[in-house]
């Protein structure tokens, strides 16, 4: 669970952090309030993951193995926990 900055109780869920943006905000169940999560981490979550993924992902489909595709499966939750669930919330209105 993840603080919802409004009222700062350990209310978010990761799954709906991960998903949560400006036109569809996580709603803190506790007190109502609505946030999603900085763009700018966000963005460069997106950047470095498909930097590396594609870095990783031709040569596993040229080399045909699932290895290093794998590896990009890894690289995707690795990222989204550095880039987005350990950045604060942003509070809507």
């Amino acid at each position: 669970m993840y603080e919802c900055p409004h009222c700062e109780k350990q209310t978010i869920r990761a799954s709906r952090k991960l998903m949560a943006g400006k036109a569809t905000p996580a709603i803190c169940p506790q007190c109502g309030g609505k946030s999603y999560p900085d763009i700018k981490s966000a963005l460069t979550g997106l950047v470095v993951l498909n930097l590396v993924g594609l870095g990783i992902a031709v040569p596993a489909v040229l080399l045909d193995t699932l290895w290093l595709l794998s590896g990009v499966f890894v690289l995707a939750v690795v990222s989204a926990k550095i880039f987005v669930l350990n950045k604060p919330m942003t509070k809507v209105g």
